[in-house]
Parts: C-alpha cells; structure tokens; sequence
C-alpha cells in the first residue's frame, strides 16, 4: 500500500518573488520593455499580467493578435513613479520620501488598477511612522510603510503636521 506525501514550504512564494526580481534586475528571461519617460524598464509578462488588470488585458490583446509586443511604452507615467511601482510589484514593498510620492504612487497605482495601491491616492489614507530610525536626521521620511501594508509608520514628536 502506497503512502502519499504532502510538502508545504511556506517560504517557496517569497523566495520566487526574490528570485524573479533578481532576473528582472540582470535582465534574464525578461521578455517585455516598458518605457516611461524615455526610461526603459525590463519585465516578465506573466508577472505583470499577474499583478495589474491593465497589464492583463494589454497583454492578453496582444497574445490573441500573434504579434509579440516587446515595448509598450507608458507616455504618461513618470520614470520614477513606474520605478516604484515596478519594484513593489517584484517584492512587496514600497518606500516612499513623502506623502505627496505616495499620492502620485497610489494615482499610477489606480490606472494600472493594482488594488494594494490605489488608496494611496485617497486623502483619507493613513499613513504612520513605526520607530525613531524611520526619520531621518534632516526630518524627512525614510522608507515609509503605508497602511494596509504589514507595518505602519507614525509621525515622530517635532515632526510637523
């Protein structure tokens, strides 16, 4: 009588997810170029598609014409915006110098329609410093986690509204 055998590693997404960002960052298997301010970013499809409707449905037209889309360019959309953004989506974090980035984050965020994003945006969104070593000697904020995230950051004392 055969016995089965079940292996869950709790670890396998997040080490895929390291993994996947450090092939995007050497530039291997990538197979689409994004462009934002004549900046070109390398990236996997599947991994867009994965985590953005638009990216989803860009690609899916794509995929029903034959024709590979090898750029897709993003006029509108600041280097460093897409860059953030990018980055969250390879590894689940986002550090931003202020709020009026977060703002700017969470507006690109709810075009691409990446959910974890698109409050970002929302006037109403919190956002909170967690310990002293988050502020920076010259008062401005070091990586800030938002709310909704894993930790939160609040304002420290003397910081201004």
């Amino acid at each position: 009588m055969a016995s089965s055998v079940e292996l869950t590693d709790s670890s396998h997404s997040s080490s895929l997810l390291i993994q996947l960002n450090e092939q995007r960052l050497r530039g291997q298997f990538c197979d689409i170029t994004i462009i934002a301010e004549d900046t070109k970013f390398k990236a996997h499809k599947n991994i867009l598609a994965a985590s953005s409707p638009y990216f989803k449905e860009v690609l899916s037209e794509e995929s029903a014409s034959r024709q590979p889309r090898q750029i897709l360019e993003l006029p509108d959309i600041q280097a460093k915006i897409f860059s953030d953004i990018l980055n969250f989506i390879y590894n689940s974090r986002l550090s931003v110098p202020s709020l009026a980035v977060a703002k700017e984050i969470g507006v690109v965020g709810r075009r691409l329609g990446i959910s974890r994003l698109e409050n970002l945006d929302d006037p109403l969104a919190e956002v909170k410093m967690d310990s002293p070593s988050m502020a920076s000697p010259r008062g401005t904020l070091q990586p800030c986690l938002l709310a909704g995230f894993d930790q939160s950051v609040q304002p420290q004392a003397g910081d201004p509204p």
